[in-house]
């Protein structure tokens, strides 16, 4: 092997071992952006392009499990870690609204493709649910458009923080 050669190759290497190659390291790597203040590469990551960040700080964190799921058939794998952060959740016990520290996040990780049809899936249930309501109360439905493919990240894998959580 020549020496330009081998420079392609252990450049190549390098550029595979910078890849989020599983989900566990998407994660990892979803929260050290966060935690570094690379934020735009954190977006990045998201599944659905343009999202705004919901985890907006990280001093430390720890991963302390990976379980893959299935959601309206489609696998991903849920990844939950321990955070330090600033952040805190707001809620409303029935007694007046109380901030809680957010201490854990949940990261799912999918594979882009199953992530969009799973949305498509989504929007023509909330749209035939919105028919229905139509038929029943009169009140017109307001149909959401289907999602193209552009709308999702193009990379084999994404991440998709769930709203409840922050």
């Amino acid at each position: 092997m020549t020496i330009p050669s081998r420079l392609v190759l252990a450049s190549g290497l390098l550029l595979l071992a910078g890849c989020s190659a599983s989900p566990d390291n998407l994660a990892e790597e979803h929260l050290s952006f966060i935690q570094t203040g690379n934020v735009s590469e954190a977006r990045e990551q998201y599944c659905v392009l343009g999202e705004s960040l919901r985890l907006h700080d990280v001093r430390d964190f720890e991963i302390v499990s990976t379980t893959t799921k299935s959601r309206d058939g489609f696998d991903f794998t849920e990844i939950v870690a321990n955070v330090d952060t600033s952040q805190f959740k707001l809620i409303d016990p029935g007694t007046g609204p109380q901030q809680i520290p957010i201490r854990q996040v949940t990261i799912e990780v999918w594979d882009s493709d199953d992530f969009y049809e799973g949305l498509v899936l989504s929007t023509a249930r909330f749209n035939e649910l919105s028919q229905r309501n139509e038929s029943i109360t009169g009140m017109p439905a307001e149909p959401l458009d289907t999602p193209g493919r552009e709308a999702v990240n193009p990379s084999k894998l994404c991440a998709f923080l769930p709203f409840e959580q922050f």
